[in-house]
């Protein structure tokens, strides 16, 4: 898949049959959070950038409202257009965001998991304030993957240097320290837009636990890690595993980090509106 003529090595290309069920996914609270944050109701129209194979446009089918999901990658649309078999109200299109020619003239809310933040390029900013309805909001979701300080860690630790040094060199900061600093450059790119609001924002924190079966699996669906060749991935995931198997399990935590966004221009008019004559005689 290609974003703003930058490559993005995608998972699904990789290992879409069992993506769902050893990739992180998120916490029900967070759709609970963005149902009352959002004020969703029936009426109001989604779009989801990227859409996921099934959870996550599952769960934001569940809102009940008009969905519309983009996503480029053609040997994903069967999947996510499942969807539709259970949800009428959702409607996949094989297209991406920057040439989607909106079938309603704007959208209430805009929702994306995963491509928006892998790109500079401000073109994707200017797409949204073209098709975001006045008092719309544009909603940011992204995983990070920290690391805990264990036996187990550590070992994996050593096996990544040792099958893949070239790909994860060694650093002086941790694991932990590198996710935050990129976080942070993130955070400061959105926050930046001119045209944009920060409305909220709100970090989860969860526990995955893998074996020596899926954590393997779950490896196997990093881009880089499936883009070396067989024999070494091979002899790389064997490894895990059987390291995995002496210490039973391995822990991975999640940071999942929303960010909601409205138009700056909406936000004004609404704090002008609360200081308009009219509202303080009221």
């Amino acid at each position: 898949m290609e974003l703003h003529g930058r490559k993005i090595f995608d998972s699904y290309f990789v290992n879409h049959e069992n993506y769902d069920s050893v990739r992180p996914g998120y916490p029900n609270i967070m759709f609970d959070d963005l149902k009352n944050n959002l004020n969703i109701t029936p009426t109001k129209k989604i779009l989801e950038i990227e859409s996921d194979s099934s959870k996550t446009l599952k769960k934001i089918a569940e809102f009940g409202c008009d969905i519309i999901g983009i996503e480029t990658r053609k040997n994903i649309i069967p999947f996510t257009q499942d969807t539709n078999t259970t949800y009428s109200n959702v409607n996949v299109v094989g297209t991406n965001f920057e040439q989607y020619h909106a079938l309603s003239s704007y959208y209430d809310v805009i929702i994306d998991f995963k491509a928006f933040h892998l790109t500079q390029n401000q073109e994707k900013y200017k797409k949204v304030l073209e098709v975001l309805a006045e008092n719309g909001s544009l909603v940011l979701i992204w995983n990070s993957f920290l690391q805990t300080q264990s036996a187990v860690t550590f070992e994996i630790e050593k096996l990544f240097r040792k099958y893949l040094y070239e790909i994860y060199p060694s650093y002086e900061e941790t694991v932990n320290t590198r996710v935050f600093y990129k976080v942070e450059q993130r955070m400061i790119e959105i926050l930046n837009q001119p045209d944009l609001v920060m409305c909220f924002m709100k970090r989860y924190y969860s526990l995955y636990h893998y074996d020596k079966v899926s954590y393997p699996e779950f490896l196997n669906t990093y881009p880089k890690i499936n883009s070396i060749d067989k024999c070494r991935r091979d002899a790389f995931l064997r490894d895990v595993g059987e390291t995995i198997q002496k210490f039973k399990e391995i822990t991975v935590p999640i940071m999942t980090i929303v960010l909601i966004m409205q138009k700056r221009n909406s936000i004004v008019d609404f704090v002008s509106s609360m200081s308009s004559p009219l509202v303080n005689k009221l």
